[in-house]
């Protein structure tokens, strides 16, 4: 009995065949498919990060991503804030989001900062 290594699917030629792997595509969400009810001078915020969706809500931009509560904080995000008729989408960074969702405090800041400039104006 071979307890070798398996032996992988190969061409005519001898060449291993290997599945394509298929891209991650990040989609936004669109503001006719939001459900909850937006009230005035309201922010909803939907933050997709390895395939997960989070959401919240606040008065402010920082304060509803201040409610966001992420579990894994690591790997690029898209970042939707809906306010009334009004949607904005970001890519935010690997570091933008560690600093938002690690456990330093002033790091925390920083990021709420920087996103809070970023959607000025919704």
């Amino acid at each position: 009995m071979n307890m070798g290594r398996p032996k992988l699917p190969r061409d005519k030629d001898g060449n291993i065949i290997r599945e394509k792997e298929s891209p991650v595509v990040l989609s936004a969400v669109p503001a006719e498919a939001v459900k909850e009810v937006i009230k005035e001078n309201e922010y909803l915020v939907k933050l997709k990060i390895l395939g997960t969706l989070y959401s919240a809500s606040g008065s402010t931009v920082a304060e509803a991503v201040g409610n966001l509560k992420v579990k894994n904080g690591k790997g690029v995000g898209l970042l939707s804030v809906i306010c009334v008729d009004k949607q904005k989408d970001k890519l935010l960074s690997r570091s933008l989001i560690f600093r938002l969702f690690g456990g330093s405090r002033l790091g925390r800041e920083i990021a709420l900062k920087q996103i809070s400039q970023l959607f000025e104006g919704l």
